[in-house]
């Protein structure tokens, strides 16, 4: 009976308590200030950027190709900004948009 299919499944329907580390198939499966990112060939919940923290810029759905690790966006707030030594880093949103 289990499978693959049925922790799967039990998984969506998991409550929003994950926690940082634990597998995930979305955002919503994951509490609140964490996002369900890529690790490796799996995902799990990883917590949003803080102010200062290195960020990438998120292209559009389907366009993240081979990325492997991939980091949660900048907290509400924040937007991710490219600075003078030409790395992203979550700053205080002064403009609107990302």
């Amino acid at each position: 009976p289990g499978g693959p299919r049925c922790a799967a499944r039990s998984l969506s329907r998991a409550p929003r308590t994950r926690t940082a580390g634990d597998f995930c198939l979305r955002s919503s499966d994951c509490a609140a200030g964490l996002c369900c990112a890529r690790h490796f060939w799996s995902k799990i919940c990883k917590p949003v950027l803080r102010e200062g923290q290195v960020c990438t810029r998120h292209r559009r759905k389907g366009a993240h190709g081979l990325e492997i690790f991939q980091r949660c966006q900048c907290a509400e707030g924040l937007a991710c900004r490219l600075q003078r030594d030409h790395v992203r880093y979550c700053v205080v949103n002064t403009r609107g948009g990302t």
